[in-house]
């Protein structure tokens, strides 16, 4: 709107255009974090925040791409910096979501790796290996069994069902070493596994059979274990 000449245009419509541009930057900004792009958004987020000290989103955003990023202690730091803003500018709290992701990083929420060579990230804080295809789509493996989410924390179900690209992940990878099952056979009550070439085969040498119940199914970790991350 720079080359409008209307003064009373500018004083109406520029702060609505401007916080229009913020919602869609804020929008497209969690669709790529969804998207496990979160190493890409630093430079972006830091220079939003910079612009923005009092936009509590635009931190929000930051700390949790920072943590996703492995750098925990930064987005730990910049929740710190945040809430002296914000009770030095405005005299009050950071709101509920600023609060519920510190929360989540002093609890060991998921912190997301790329895969080098392929469009995955793994958990790198995870217990067990869990790997991310796409937003909607998790998958875990834990004793040669193969587990699917629809979220990185679950519930998990027992699947016959994994994709292909899962198989591609490269040597060098810290879960490579875990990911060798594959589904043998299936029916509606058992899904079994094992490692092709290693001799195994459905209902013997080495083969998992595991009792499917579809989506009530809960898996029980071992005991001592805490499904999820490690603290």
């Amino acid at each position: 709107m720079s080359d409008v000449p209307s003064p009373s245009l500018h004083a109406v419509a520029g702060p609505w255009l401007a916080e229009l541009r913020i919602n869609a930057l804020e929008r497209r900004i969690d669709a790529d974090l969804r998207l496990g792009r979160h190493a890409d958004l630093l430079g972006e987020l830091a220079g939003l925040v910079a612009d923005s000290p009092l936009h509590e989103p635009f931190r929000a955003q930051l700390m949790l791409a920072l943590h996703r990023a492995g750098r925990t202690a930064d987005a730990l730091e910049t929740y710190r910096q945040a809430r002296s803003v914000i009770v030095g500018e405005l005299g009050i709290e950071p709101g509920e979501r600023l609060r519920e992701l510190e929360r989540g990083v002093l609890a060991g929420d998921p912190v997301l790796k790329p895969i080098r060579g392929t469009q995955l990230n793994y958990v790198a804080n995870a217990s067990v290996p869990v790997i991310q295809i796409d937003i909607n789509n998790w998958y875990a493996v834990q004793n040669g069994v193969w587990f699917y989410a629809t979220e990185a924390t679950g519930p998990w179900t027992v699947t016959d069902r994994v994709p292909p690209e899962i198989y591609s992940i490269p040597p060098g990878v810290p879960i490579y070493h875990a990911i060798h099952s594959r589904v043998m056979a299936s029916s509606s009550d058992v899904t079994y596994y094992g490692y092709p070439g290693a001799g195994s085969h459905v209902g013997g040498g080495g083969a998992i059979g595991v009792e499917d119940e579809g989506s009530d199914y809960q898996y029980t970790p071992p005991s001592g274990m805490y499904w999820g991350w490690v603290f």
